[in-house]
């Protein structure tokens, strides 16, 4: 980063923490900062929405989606614990994550959601990715955003119910994973776009064969920043 480009971030955080409004600046800058409540994510290293509220670190096309979505009777299963299990223990019935990390798993028990199982494994061994067969369920929603991705996404279709979705995050550095899914009868849908923490665009992707999931309302929503 060019020093010029440091000092004007150096100075756009101080003025965040001290409360004082950078707006207006641009109507795109306005959008992101204050309705998506990015630059708060860059301060604070965490993917929250504007009001302080966990989102998975997906792209925000992937998240507006997501939120149209009436999951309230469904089931997650998540290779990679995080923000995004917060974000779906308040719109789903229960959520099984797996993590890689000891310490990342160690910082999510402190939540202790009785409608979260959380699963700790280490990335070399099998018990990683057949954690979703050792649970002995099947679900509506199979998020892949952990490691060892290949093999994650040959088992995931085995355990999706019908009329379930899989989401593939940083689908944009694994094309080949990504047709291995398709090859298996899947659609797949690309949400490109800025997401939290990050100042790059990237890929969360939908993969669905049917979707069964029906919208909480209007469909689609006006998006944020959007109007007529």
């Amino acid at each position: 980063m060019m020093y010029n480009q440091f000092k004007e971030r150096i100075r756009r955080i101080i003025k965040l923490i001290k409360g004082e409004s950078e707006f207006p600046f641009h109507p795109f800058v306005t959008i992101m900062d204050n309705l998506y409540g990015h630059e708060q994510t860059v301060v604070k290293q965490i993917p929250i929405d504007k009001n302080g509220n966990p989102i998975p670190w997906f792209t925000y096309p992937a998240i507006d989606y997501l939120e149209q979505l009436d999951l309230s009777s469904c089931s997650v299963f998540e290779w990679g614990a995080g923000y995004s299990s917060l974000y779906f223990l308040n719109r789903v019935s229960k959520v099984t994550s797996v993590e890689s990390s000891l310490a990342w798993y160690n910082k999510m028990k402190e939540y202790n959601n009785p409608a979260h199982t959380l699963l700790y494994h280490a990335e070399d061994t099998p018990r990683y990715w057949e954690s979703i067969q050792m649970s002995g369920e099947t679900y509506d929603v199979i998020v892949i955003d952990g490691v060892n991705r290949d093999k994650c996404i040959d088992i995931a279709p085995q355990f999706l119910r019908e009329g379930g979705i899989i989401i593939f995050d940083n689908s944009d550095r694994d094309p080949q994973l990504c047709e291995k899914l398709r090859s298996a009868g899947f659609n797949q849908i690309d949400m490109h776009g800025f997401g939290p923490i990050n100042y790059y665009t990237w890929t969360t992707s939908l993969f669905f064969t049917m979707l069964s999931f029906k919208p909480k309302g209007n469909q689609p929503v006006i998006p944020k920043g959007g109007g007529f």
